[in-house]
């Protein structure tokens, strides 16, 4: 009877996981006039260089060139694709990182701005900082692979993790700008650790310097060509008109919405966070920001390093390891400061902090006797909180959070958008269904 609960209760994690691909995929393959995404999402995936170069224009300009008749029809598959890569990258780094239980996957998955959540909602991996994640999660992986290797091997894939570092670093920062603050910071912190484990490698020498000064300087070039209100309506006529007609229906000819916003001074980037003062969203921020934190410091709390001392398998608490973790977590928070889409900065942090805590099980510099430590102070202190409730009550309290509450990007309109709509999901699906097997039969 257990190992038949234990069976179906192994199914979990891959039937979320399952599901949230093919929630995504029927999204895109429903056929309807209306926008998939919201209208200012599409638009910022409208920024071009066609005005010359600007900040946030690099995706923008490639969907042109990919679709100049349709950038809209260009972007539908690269963000299914961008959650599919999200959800690869999560289940290859918990299988290879040996993590061990279902209820861990589960809660990973559920977490409000993680996989389940952006498939239901349509948020978050809609935006550019999805690319962020992904180069994060590939990072990551390659990490574990490199610690689990010698030889050759080890050096080729070192070279590899340069080349994910840095040259496409630099395309994430044209990108987008706020890779400086979303991204930059976790993403130091994991090339100066493989640095410091591996300090005979010469190109990774060269590599964490090179990261650590282009991508700064290509902030200050980006922020020096922030864009004009002219250069923003050559950028929205670059755009064809059909495109135009779908994302501002009132306004086709006239630039508005993600597309103008590159205009914006940084007073009106500051106004956008004393939006969330003067419309009450501080009870919503620190409502979500303190359940995800929940949800952090019990995976922290179960999520070891895993090591083999002295040829036997053994997780040990860490005093390093938590440290590192609280670091990264701590830097990936800048945002917060600089604009008010505050959902967004809460999902990309703690995403990309799984990530890491996935692999850093597997950082050499964590098995040293300097480092070693078999009661790590901070670690148990939280294992033990968690241990001494009654039996069950944090994972309720995180399965409630996870599967009633709904994270928005940014601004809250009213407060039942903060609940999972699942009744109108259900219609919704159902509806885009049944008109899918109408027309394969008129077909």
């Amino acid at each position: 009877m257990n190992k038949l609960k234990n069976l179906l209760a192994s199914f979990i994690p891959i039937l979320i996981l399952e599901l949230s691909v093919v929630i995504v995929v029927l999204r895109i393959l429903v056929d309807t006039p209306y926008l998939r995404f919201n209208r200012w999402v599409v638009a910022d995936w409208m920024i071009n260089y066609q005005s010359g170069f600007v900040r946030r224009g690099l995706f923008g300009e490639l969907l042109h060139q990919l679709n100049s008749n349709s950038m809209v029809a260009a972007l539908y598959p690269m963000l299914t694709g961008l959650f599919i890569g999200f959800a690869i990258l999560f289940a290859a780094l918990y299988f290879y990182s040996k993590a061990k239980g279902q209820l861990l996957a589960t809660i990973i998955l559920l977490i409000p701005g993680g996989v389940f959540h952006m498939a239901i909602s349509g948020d978050f991996y809609s935006r550019k900082e999805g690319f962020f994640e992904i180069q994060f999660g590939i990072l990551c992986l390659l990490y574990i692979f490199i610690c689990k290797n010698q030889g050759n091997i080890k050096s080729r894939l070192i070279d590899l993790f340069c080349f994910f570092a840095v040259p496409v670093g630099i395309l994430m920062e044209l990108g987008h700008e706020a890779y400086l603050f979303m991204s930059f910071p976790i993403f130091c912190l994991l090339i100066f650790l493989l640095a410091y484990e591996n300090p005979s490698h010469r190109l990774l020498r060269w590599s964490k310097w090179a990261y650590v000064i282009l991508i700064p300087a290509l902030f200050v070039v980006a922020s020096l060509n922030h864009g004009s209100y002219e250069s923003a309506q050559v950028i929205w006529e670059a755009v064809p008109l059909a495109d135009r007609i779908q994302i501002a229906p009132a306004s086709p000819y006239t630039v508005s919405l993600a597309a103008g916003a590159i205009a914006w001074t940084m007073q009106e980037h500051f106004l956008t966070i004393y939006e969330n003062i003067v419309t009450n969203q501080l009870p919503y921020i620190a409502f979500f920001f303190c359940g995800n934190l929940l949800i952090v410091l019990f995976l922290a709390s179960r999520l070891r390093p895993y090591a083999k001392p002295n040829g036997e398998n053994e997780i040990f608490a860490n005093e390093r390891y938590v440290r590192l973790l609280a670091l990264a977590f701590i830097g990936s928070l800048g945002m917060f400061f600089l604009g008010s889409d505050w959902g967004r900065w809460i999902a990309c942090a703690v995403n990309q902090w799984i990530f890491l805590a996935l692999a850093l099980r597997f950082s050499p510099s964590l098995l040293g006797s300097k480092f070693q430590c078999n009661h790590a102070k901070f670690l148990d202190r939280i294992s033990d909180y968690f241990n001494q409730a009654p039996r069950y009550l944090f994972v309720t309290l995180i399965l409630v959070y996870s599967l009633v509450y709904q994270m928005p990007e940014s601004v809250v309109g009213n407060y039942r958008s903060i609940y999972i709509p699942y009744l109108e999901f259900s219609r919704a699906a159902f509806e885009i269904i049944r008109l899918q097997v109408i027309q394969s039969g008129i077909q």
